[in-house]
C-alpha cells in the first residue's frame, strides 16, 4: 500500500464498502497511515455498529472524523451507555457539520436535557432518525424538546418507541393554532418551529393520540409530511395547526407502505406543493374528519388514498371519491357496496388499485367484471391488486386483461383460481412486469411456466399456496439466470424438492426466496 501512488490508493478504497474499510483499518494500522487524508474525500458517511466500546473505536478511527463528515449512523444497545456521551465524542472529533444522524436501538434516560444540549451543538443538523428507541421518560416531552429546542431540524423520525411512562389527560382541550403556552424551556427554545416539514412518530404496541400531539403540532405551521401510528381521534383542526399538510399517514400499524412512504419522503423535493392534500392514509377514521376534508376543499390534488377499517362507511368514501378528480392510487380493504365500485369506475386517472373484496355483501365476480369493463381509467391503469374470498371467474379475468391494455403489475389472491384462466391472462398481457398469484387449482404445470418465460418484461413472480411443477421452476430459473428477475414461492409444494437447490444456484444474490412445505 505504501508504494502505490496516492490517487491509485484512493481509487482502491473508493471501491471498498465503508464498513469493510473500518475492518481493514482495525486489521492493519499501516493502511491508515499510508493514506493520511483519503477519508476527507470518502468518509462523508460514517456507520458505527456492533461495538460496545465506542471510545476505543472512535480513537482508533480518528482520521475518519472531521468537518467533512455529513451523515452518521450509530447502532447501539441499552448497555452501550448514554447517547449524550457518544455525541460529545463526535463533537470532540470535530464532526460539527453533521447534517443527518441515525440512532438505532438507542436508550435515553428520563432526563433528556444533556442529550438535547448535545444535539443543539450540531448547527447543521437537519435530519434525526431514532429507531427502536427505549425511552425512560415520556415521548411527548422528548418530541417537544426536539421541535422547540432544535429548530434546525427539518425531519424527525421516532420509530418503534418503547416509553417507560405515558401520561395523557383525555380531557385536554384543543389549543388554538400556534397558541403560546408558558414553558420552563431553556432560553434557546423557540415558540414556533418553522423549519420542521417531516414528522413520523410511532410507539411499540401502542397508538398515539391526536390530543397527545396537539402541543407539538400546534408549533409546526410549515409541516408538510405527517406520519403517525394513531388512534381514531384525528380532528380536522390539524389543518388549522398545519395548513401546509400535503401528506398524511394516520395508520395504526407500521405497514410496508408506511416504511416505503417514510423512505421516499425522507428526501422530498423542494417543488411548490399545491394547496391541499396529496397523499391521504387513514385507519379507523371517523366520518367527521372526512367531512372536514371535503368542507375545507382539500381533495382536489389527492393522488394517493388508503382508507382502512371502513366497516359500513362506504357512503362516506363515495362522497370523498366524488371530490378527488386527480386520484391515481387507491387502497380499499373492503368493497361492500356496488355504489362504491361504480364510483371507482368513474375515476379517470387511476393508475393503481388495491381492492379487498370480502364479506357477506361483497361485490361478486360478475360485478368485478363489469367494473373492469366500464372503468374510465382503462388507458392508464397499470397495477391491479385484488383479494377476494370467492373464486374468481373467467369473465372477471377476461374483462380485466381485455379492457386494461397497459397492465404491468397484477396480484390475484382469490379463494381459488384455475390455471386455465391464468393462461388466458398471460396470453393477453404482453407488458406484464410483476405477477403474484395464490391458490391455483389444481397446480401450475410446465405449460404455465413455458408461457410465463415468453413475457419479455417480466421481472418478478410470486406464487403462494400452490403446487408447482419442478420442471417448470427449473425452466424459469434457467431462462432468468442472467437477469434481475426475482422469484418468490411461499408457501408451496412440488413434485421434486431437488429443484429448490438448483434454483438457488441459478438465481443468486438473494433473488430466490421460498418457503417449502409438504402439504399446502
Amino acid at each position: 500500500m505504501h508504494i502505490l501512488p496516492y490517487d491509485v490508493t484512493v481509487l482502491i478504497f473508493s471501491f471498498i464498502p465503508r464498513y469493510d474499510c473500518i475492518q481493514c483499518l482495525f486489521v492493519c494500522r499501516s493502511w491508515k497511515d499510508a493514506v493520511p487524508v483519503y477519508t476527507e474525500r470518502l468518509w462523508h458517511r460514517l456507520s458505527l455498529q456492533g461495538s460496545k466500546d465506542y471510545s476505543r473505536e472512535l480513537s482508533f478511527l480518528h482520521k475518519c472524523f472531521g468537518v467533512h463528515v455529513k451523515h452518521v449512523s450509530i447502532v447501539s444497545s441499552r448497555q452501550d451507555g448514554r447517547l449524550d456521551i457518544l455525541l460529545r465524542m463526535l463533537l470532540a472529533k470535530g464532526c460539527t457539520n453533521i447534517k443527518s444522524l441515525a440512532l438505532e436501538r438507542s436508550y435515553l434516560p428520563y432526563d433528556t436535557t444533556s442529550f438535547i444540549d448535545c444535539l443543539q451543538r450540531f448547527r447543521h443538523l437537519t435530519r434525526l432518525l431514532m429507531n427502536c428507541l427505549y425511552l425512560g421518560g415520556e415521548l411527548t416531552d422528548l418530541l417537544s424538546a426536539l421541535v422547540l429546542k432544535c429548530p434546525t431540524l427539518t425531519h424527525i423520525i421516532l420509530q418503534d418507541v418503547t416509553a417507560h411512562k405515558i401520561t395523557f389527560d383525555p380531557m385536554t382541550p384543543l389549543q388554538q393554532p400556534h397558541q403560546r403556552t408558558s414553558s420552563s424551556s431553556s432560553s434557546s427554545a423557540v415558540n414556533v418551529n418553522t423549519n420542521l416539514v417531516f414528522l413520523h412518530v410511532s410507539y411499540r404496541w401502542r397508538q398515539c393520540s391526536f390530543r397527545h400531539l396537539i402541543p407539538i403540532l400546534s408549533r409546526c405551521p410549515n409541516l408538510r409530511y405527517l406520519s403517525v401510528a394513531g388512534e381514531k381521534d384525528l380532528d380536522g383542526v390539524i389543518f388549522d395547526y398545519c395548513p401546509k399538510l400535503a401528506y398524511i399517514d394516520w395508520m395504526f400499524f407500521t405497514t410496508r407502505h408506511k416504511l416505503s412512504w417514510i423512505h421516499h419522503h425522507w428526501h422530498p423535493d423542494n417543488r411548490i406543493v399545491e394547496t391541499g392534500i396529496q397523499d391521504l392514509s387513514l385507519f379507523s377514521y371517523s366520518n367527521d374528519i372526512i367531512d372536514d376534508i371535503i368542507r375545507r376543499q382539500l381533495t382536489r390534488h389527492i393522488r394517493r388514498m388508503s382508507l382502512d377499517d371502513m366497516k359500513d362507511e362506504n357512503d362516506t368514501i363515495t362522497r370523498l371519491l366524488q371530490q378527488c378528480p386527480s386520484l391515481q392510487t387507491i387502497n380499499l380493504p373492503s368493497i361492500s357496496s356496488i355504489q362504491l365500485l361504480d364510483m371507482l369506475a368513474r375515476l379517470t386517472q387511476l393508475r393503481e388499485i388495491n381492492m379487498r373484496v370480502v364479506g357477506q355483501h361483497a361485490a361478486k365476480s360478475s360485478q368485478l367484471a363489469r367494473f373492469f369493463s366500464h372503468t374510465h381509467s382503462a388507458s392508464c391503469l397499470h397495477s391491479v391488486h385484488l383479494e377476494t374470498d370467492q373464486a374468481l371467474s373467467s369473465d372477471a379475468i377476461v374483462a380485466m386483461v381485455h379492457h386494461l391494455p397497459n397492465l404491468r403489475n397484477i396480484s390475484l389472491r382469490p379463494t381459488e383460481l384455475n390455471e386455465k384462466e391464468l393462461l388466458v391472462l398471460l396470453h393477453r398481457v404482453p407488458l406484464l412486469e410483476t405477477l403474484r398469484v395464490e391458490n391455483i387449482k389444481p397446480s401450475l404445470s410446465l405449460s404455465f411456466f413455458r408461457q410465463l418465460i415468453t413475457l419479455p418484461h417480466l421481472d418478478s413472480f410470486h406464487a403462494a399456496y400452490t403446487h408447482l411443477s419442478s420442471a417448470g421452476i427449473c425452466l424459469l430459473a434457467d431462462k432468468m439466470a442472467n437477469t434481475l428477475f426475482s422469484l418468490t414461492l411461499s408457501p408451496f409444494t412440488t413434485d421434486n424438492p431437488q429443484c429448490i437447490k438448483y434454483t438457488e444456484q441459478r438465481l443468486k444474490k438473494g433473488r430466490f426466496r421460498y418457503y417449502h412445505q409438504e402439504h399446502c
